[in-house]
């Protein structure tokens, strides 16, 4: 589970109940047991025409957002391939 606590996450990284896993998203793994709690997380996307968005909501916010730009302007690369594939296949005759 996410959380905004942060004063809370460097005491126990001071402490040494926790150790940094990754800086970018901030993430921490505990080093002690916790208690079993879950939260409702349900997936939503956002499919548009040039960007695709997924991200995963709990009742109150985004807990992880991903964007992906997709290519454009792929057709005119493969119709030049396509036109000098024909063309060496032509020259072998």
């Amino acid at each position: 589970m996410t959380t905004q606590k942060f004063g809370m996450i460097r005491h126990f990284l001071n402490d040494g109940r926790a150790v940094p896993v990754q800086t970018k998203p901030f993430t921490r793994q505990l080093t002690f047991a916790t208690s079993h709690h879950t939260q409702k997380v349900t997936i939503g996307n956002d499919t548009g025409y040039k960007n695709v968005k997924v991200f995963p909501v709990t009742a109150k916010a985004a807990v992880y957002r991903v964007a992906i730009e997709l290519v454009k302007g792929m057709k005119q690369p493969l119709v030049k391939r396509r036109k000098y594939r024909r063309q060496r296949r032509n020259r072998l005759i």
